[in-house]
């Protein structure tokens, strides 16, 4: 007997066998531009469907930045769009407080600066204001939503970043590399409101009603761990172990996924250790899927 998408993608990753093996993608939307025109549609479900990626559903808490909302505007010189606080026509900054340039061809963003890049102190980073679980915001009736998702075949994911994405976003990569082992009581103390504020999104999240929490954010480069294994364990595993044990609090039946490019074979046995499920993705160019 054929089974659902959702008692498919919740077979497989409950290490068990399903009919057949559940299919998912994430696409550029230059190239969903192109699978539309290929498949002679407008509508990207049916694309998927065509695909045979189905099934699977999102519906995450977010953030709200009110003051940065009041200071949004369209960007200057261009068709109406998602609005921002622009500095210039190419310039924009986030609600974080973190500016990003968009690149020449309008694909992609290059990181330009972050509001704790001359932070020298714990106090200077205790003084950064950062987002807390004030500003948390979740999408109307969040429960009954997630629950109407899964009635339809859906299996329900909630997202986080990564809280070392976000921490170099905030204060720069070289700053941050550096502080894992030169500054590390900095380090911890940011990563510590951090690992707070996203603690709680997931949290909230699972108590919703989602089957998955997807932590994303890359921590491997093709041929190493960026901050090095040792310091991944030291910093960032304790407080990852913590986030995953407060979403097992909330329902032990969680599934938590976590995703990095690069060659993470190093911190494989620790990932599976400390609580993940689905390890996502693994690069053949750099380790071995098997």
């Amino acid at each position: 007997m054929a089974m659902t998408p959702r008692e498919r993608i919740l077979r497989a990753l409950h290490r068990q066998l399903p009919d057949r093996t559940p299919t998912d993608g994430w696409f550029h939307p230059a190239i969903q531009l192109r699978l539309k025109e290929h498949f002679g549609t407008d509508d990207w479900e049916v694309v998927l469907e065509r695909l045979g990626v189905e099934g699977w559903a999102t519906c995450s808490v977010g953030l709200r930045f009110p003051e940065w909302e009041a200071r949004c505007t369209q960007r200057p010189g261009s068709e109406p769009g998602q609005p921002a606080v622009w500095v210039d026509q190419r310039t924009h900054e986030d609600g974080w407080g973190v500016r990003h340039r968009i690149g020449a061809s309008g694909w992609y963003e290059q990181w330009v600066d972050g509001p704790l890049t001359k932070a020298e102190t714990i106090a200077d980073v205790e003084a950064c204001p950062l987002p807390s679980a004030d500003n948390i915001l979740a999408p109307d009736n969040y429960a009954e939503r997630i629950a109407d998702m899964k009635k339809a075949g859906k299996f329900v994911s909630g997202d986080i970043p990564n809280p070392y994405k976000t921490a170099w976003m905030l204060r720069g990569m070289d700053n941050v590399l550096a502080d894992y082992l030169i500054d590390r009581e900095l380090l911890e103390a940011l990563y510590d409101r951090l690992y707070g504020l996203y603690t709680e999104m997931a949290v909230r999240m699972v108590k919703a009603g989602v089957d998955m929490v997807t932590v994303t954010g890359d921590f491997a480069m093709q041929d190493r761990i960026i901050m090095g294994p040792d310091p991944w364990r030291a910093v960032d595993r304790p407080r990852m172990q913590a986030l995953i044990d407060a979403c097992r609090r909330a329902n032990p039946d969680i599934l938590m996924f976590v995703h990095s490019d690069g060659n993470i074979s190093e911190l494989l046995p620790d990932l599976v250790d400390i609580g993940f499920d689905v390890i996502n993705p693994l690069q053949p160019e750099y380790l071995d899927p098997a």
